[in-house]
């Protein structure tokens, strides 16, 4: 099954990560910041959900968090088993 693995740059540029799973679950890599963010914003995990079905491997963008920081969403799909 395909993911998308999302990091972002936040305010102290320590760059986050986790795997967004295709049916929503999201798994923490580094620590629970990134996945502490992506719980707070869905639409951020929403998406990444879309990206392996239409196709597209990689995407970024700017989200600003209401009242929070701007976050700077990196999107690259890859395949957990290598293949």
């Amino acid at each position: 099954m395909a993911l998308s693995e999302w990091s972002d740059a936040v305010q102290d540029y320590s760059n986050p990560r986790a795997l967004i799973w295709l049916d929503g679950h999201i798994e923490q890599l580094d620590d629970a910041r990134g996945a502490r963010l992506l719980n707070d914003v869905p639409e951020i995990t929403q998406y990444a959900q879309v990206l392996p079905p239409s196709g597209i491997s990689r995407a970024r963008f700017t989200w600003v968090v209401p009242r929070g920081p701007w976050v700077l969403a990196s999107f690259n799909c890859v395949n957990p088993r290598g293949g």
